[in-house]
């Protein structure tokens, strides 16, 4: 069958719709037209190929990984040796770490940085740089993440890109927060957020949000804390976003568990432990055992089933290499009175400097933690 010149096809009139509602960030509407067009394309083409992507793009936005990761290995099919390829490594390389796979993550995108150097594609070396930097955060490796993440920010800079530089600042803004820094993590996100907000980035504007709410919380500033968790929670909202919204709930919920207002820091708990349970994210699984074990009041001594509680997460975090959130779990141990999972103090002074954060250096060591 012909088509007239000038006349689209429902394939490409689905592409494009999805291209555009992608660009506004309604990622679970892009998905759809995504998943529809693949449909319409042949299967295997370059066009199927890059619908595949595009929908794993926005399946791992939305907080489904396992999906996501399954896209991006079919988009590789027939496109070894393409920036595609490369783009895919990247992706999948973030589900992964999202689900607790920092290893397989780590290598991905090592993967992908030797292919967009292949490729002199400084756009995707930067951005995988701004991936790796936050892979080696997760994996404890803060002095490594803070190389590589400034290189990142020093190449979106030549290369003049406000979203790229908004995001590694953001990462920037992270970092700094768990080495103890939190002026200069105050000073990243708040640079951040008038970038991606020049930008119109809306999930950007939210992530920037939460990180100078988190600011605040270190500082023990709560009215500021509160108002911008407040606006990061508005936009996560809009967007759909269960990921970091889950991060920002739990972030308020040691704001208020510091104010002494248990039972408003036990609600944003429940409702962030829900949402990391339907997204499978481990990490986020110790953060809120963290929080919940500081919830219960007086650190329960001789507690069998906080002990087993902790007990569980300690395995998740060392599973996964979460080597920063670890020490966390065997600071409270040491608290509660658990000796076979507790370290001694100067030990784990020692451990968090290895890290690279000097944290714990700089806080009253007694429960409740104000954890970064």
């Amino acid at each position: 069958m012909l088509v007239r010149p000038g006349v689209l096809s429902q394939a490409e009139r689905l592409w494009r719709q999805a291209q555009t509602v992608h660009r506004r960030e309604r990622f679970r509407e892009a998905a759809e037209l995504y998943r529809q067009a693949a449909r319409a394309f042949a299967r295997g083409s370059a066009r199927w190929r890059e619908c595949r992507l595009q929908e794993a793009h926005c399946r791992r936005m939305l907080g489904q990984f396992r999906l996501a990761c399954r896209l991006y290995q079919s988009s590789r099919q027939g496109a070894e040796h393409s920036l595609q390829y490369a783009d895919s490594l990247v992706g999948e390389a973030m589900a992964l770490r999202a689900l607790g796979e920092l290893a397989r993550a780590r290598t991905l995108l090592q993967q992908a940085l030797r292919q967009y150097r292949q490729h002199g594609d400084e756009h995707g070396y930067a951005y995988t740089l701004w991936a790796l930097g936050g892979t080696l955060r997760f994996l404890g490796q803060f002095d490594q993440a803070l190389d590589t993440l400034t290189e990142a920010l020093e190449l979106y800079q030549e290369l003049e890109d406000p979203l790229g530089e908004g995001f590694v600042l953001c990462a920037l803004g992270g970092l700094s927060r768990m080495r103890g820094e939190a002026e200069l993590s105050l000073l990243f996100y708040e640079q951040a957020h008038r970038k991606l907000e020049q930008v119109g980035s809306v999930f950007g504007r939210a992530y920037a949000a939460c990180g100078i709410a988190n600011a605040h919380r270190m500082f023990r500033q709560w009215e500021q804390a509160h108002r911008y968790f407040a606006a990061a929670q508005e936009l996560y909202e809009r967007l759909g976003d269960r990921v970091s919204y889950a991060y920002t709930l739990w972030g308020e919920a040691m704001a208020y568990l510091l104010q002494g207002e248990r039972k408003a820091a036990r609600q944003r708990l429940t409702a962030a432990a829900r949402l990391f349970r339907q997204t499978r994210d481990r990490r986020g699984f110790v953060y809120v055992v963290l929080a919940r074990l500081q919830c219960a009041g007086n650190l329960p001594s001789g507690n069998t089933r906080a002990a087993e509680l902790l007990q569980r997460a300690l395995h998740e975090a060392t599973e996964c290499g979460y080597r920063f959130e670890e020490l966390h779990l065997r600071l409270l141990a040491s608290q509660m009175g658990v000796e076979s999972l507790g370290v001694p103090l100067e030990q784990l002074r020692k451990a968090y400097r290895a890290c690279g954060s000097a944290w714990l250096d700089s806080v009253a060591v007694e429960p409740p933690f104000n954890f970064p």
